[in-house]
């Protein structure tokens, strides 16, 4: 019933799923960038639900970017059968996209939604001891 697949056409395939992965995530970045960050806050009256909406909406992209980096560059490996394609030029860009993905959604977004208060602890009294000395 199911032929064996040629190797070019196998090929073919693996690459159009990269630049489908590819376009999906960056396709997605824009779309966040352009269209769904400016019309929360234009259309939302409250500046805080608009920032919650983007960073409800930018954790899923980032965890959508991380997925769609990795399926890029299984089918790279399985189209090109060798490691040594991951050191190539595209390959390293989509590595450290994910890796730069990765950080933001578990660093940056984490410091976002939590604010360090540097001056929590700091009082009148200690801060007029401290121009004193």
């Amino acid at each position: 019933m199911f032929d064996e697949v040629s190797e070019p056409e196998m090929s073919t395939f693996l690459r159009t799923i990269e630049f489908l992965a590819l376009g999906l995530w960056l396709g997605a970045d824009a779309f966040l960038s352009f269209v769904v960050a400016p019309g929360a806050f234009a259309i939302l009256g409250n500046r805080d639900a608009a920032g919650m909406m983007v960073g409800f909406s930018l954790a899923r992209l980032h965890f959508a970017g991380i997925f769609l980096g990795m399926i890029f560059l299984v089918a790279r490996l399985v189209r090109t059968q060798s490691f040594a394609s991951l050191t190539a030029p595209a390959a390293l860009c989509i590595v450290l996209m994910v890796l730069l993905t990765a950080a933001s959604q578990f660093t940056v977004s984490n410091r976002m939604e939590n604010p360090v208060e540097p001056f929590k602890n700091v009082t009148l009294a200690g801060v007029v001891e401290t121009l004193e000395m």
